[in-house]
């Protein structure tokens, strides 16, 4: 999952070249989809995505580092115990890929991304094999506090 910064400069370059050749598709209308969880507090956040954030953040590098085939047959916790290099922390994805936290949080995330000229957003509310209660009272927490503010 590319990171936020360079996923809003990625619209912009679209953006810019498709207005060059003649197509003219605003970065307005380029969707730009990220991992999304709100939750009432901030514990309650790390608590509900920190296990399958981290599980998201180990699956893809482990994928990314199979030359063929698949993960099928494999054991993560085996790979976990003798990779060679660190994930990325739970903080560092959580800021730099998702929009994640208390809906004020989440409004002034989705806030600095209009601003800098996202305005079709997608939410992926399921990830890592979040319990899907979690994810349905995240996705109504969204509709009700998040949304309004736009």
């Amino acid at each position: 999952t590319m990171e936020t910064g360079p996923g809003v400069e990625l619209c912009r370059r679209y953006a810019a070249m498709s207005k060059e050749a003649g197509f003219n598709v605003p970065s307005t209308a380029i969707p730009f989809f990220r991992h999304v969880y709100v939750a009432p507090t901030e514990k309650q956040v790390v608590e509900d995505t920190q296990a399958s954030l981290q599980w998201m953040i180990d699956m893809l590098q482990w994928r990314g580092k199979l030359t063929e085939g698949s993960e099928v047959g494999l054991n993560l916790d085996h790979w976990r115990k003798t990779r060679t290099e660190a994930p990325q922390t739970y903080e560092h994805v959580r800021e730099k890929r998702g929009v994640i936290g208390t809906p004020e949080q989440c409004v002034a995330q989705l806030k600095e991304l209009q601003a800098q000229g996202i305005g079709y957003f997608g939410c992926n509310f399921a990830f890592g094999g979040m319990d899907h209660g979690k994810i349905m009272a995240s996705m109504k927490l969204f509709a009700e506090e998040v949304m309004k503010s736009f």
